[in-house]
């Protein structure tokens, strides 16, 4: 398998990144998010045409209700993630990886979330409906201690993460998991076994030091 040797080898090759330098910065991907975001935007204006058709044509009755509950569904879809497809391309959202903890950041360095390796329990994929199972993107859950240490991050209200999510939920408040975005510079399958690796490496540095 050439394909799996080779992101062994670029996973590798970012561990010693981390190693060396003690911090290592994933940053989006500005072509990935542009394609997905003009994606976005032309699902966005099909289902505007969906919505408006049955009311500008005159189809039959039996048919219209049904295309415009599928317009506005694909409406609310298409709209929510351009949104954030916009957000996380215009605030240069990035992926920082250090000895001590991995940080969603802006390109300010300002922190939306953030856990100590060792206040992880682990990392999961989250894969795709389709067959092949491609990794969509990463999610981790914390420990009882990683819980609260992130609630008492969140009480301090941070800036980045107000600007990044616009709306936000007690249950986002109080949940175990965090899920990360997709669209970064290295494939989500890399992003998962790199995470998992620098997991395994500096938890355990971390619990042998202790």
């Amino acid at each position: 398998m050439p394909q799996k040797k080779e992101q062994k080898e670029r996973v590798a090759r970012l561990l010693e990144t981390l190693e060396r330098d003690d911090i290592l910065i994933i940053s989006s991907s500005k072509i990935r998010l542009t394609l997905r975001l003009a994606t976005c935007l032309i699902f966005l204006t099909i289902s505007t045409m969906l919505i408006a058709s049955p009311l500008l044509s005159g189809s039959s009755p039996a048919a219209a209700p049904a295309l415009i509950v599928g317009g506005i569904i694909s409406v609310i879809i298409s709209g929510t993630t351009a949104a954030a497809t916009h957000r996380q391309l215009s605030q240069g959202i990035r992926l920082t990886l250090t000895s001590e903890e991995v940080r969603l950041e802006n390109k300010d360095g300002d922190v939306i979330e953030k856990a100590r390796w060792r206040d992880i329990d682990q990392f999961t994929p989250i894969l795709s409906q389709s067959p092949l199972q491609i990794i969509k993107t990463v999610s981790y859950h914390l420990t009882d201690t990683g819980r609260e240490r992130r609630q008492e991050f969140l009480d301090t209200a941070p800036t980045a993460r107000k600007q990044y999510f616009l709306l936000s939920s007690p249950w986002t408040r109080n949940a175990g998991s965090v899920i990360y975005p997709s669209g970064f510079t290295i494939s989500n399958s890399n992003i998962f076994d790199l995470l998992e690796r620098a997991h395994w490496r500096y938890r355990s540095k971390r619990v042998r030091s202790h």
